[in-house]
């Protein structure tokens, strides 16, 4: 499977793309529906959820064997942190990665989402 890395950074969406993008999500989460139910939200953000997950896993998954380095893998809860604690964070990702031997050194995405 031929995949394509998109940086959203570099999106440029107007007005009109954006109410477009709206009304296809719509159409899409009410298609043959009336109304949706508590559970269909619940299932809907659990798989919107999971799609986040398996994006931010596979950006660092470069060379597409399922798995990401140890180091990646505590790098992604960066982004969670207050920008004060993450050098001294980053510190602390690099010790404990010298404690892992190259097979011990990697997280499947199974273990990436369950933790």
């Amino acid at each position: 499977m031929n995949k394509v890395a998109i940086d959203a950074r570099g999106i440029v969406a107007t007005e009109d793309d954006f109410q477009k993008t709206n009304l296809h999500l719509a159409d899409r989460l009410f298609e043959n529906k009336k109304f949706l139910t508590y559970i269909d939200c619940c299932n809907i953000k659990q798989d919107i959820r999971t799609e986040l997950w398996k994006y931010e896993f596979e950006c660092y998954d470069t060379d597409e064997n399922n798995t990401i380095h140890v180091s990646d893998f505590l790098r992604t809860m960066l982004s969670s942190m207050k920008n004060t604690k993450i050098e001294k964070t980053i510190k602390r990702i690099n010790k404990i990665c010298k404690h892992f031997s190259e097979d011990e050194s990697r997280v499947k995405f199974e273990e990436f989402i369950a933790f």
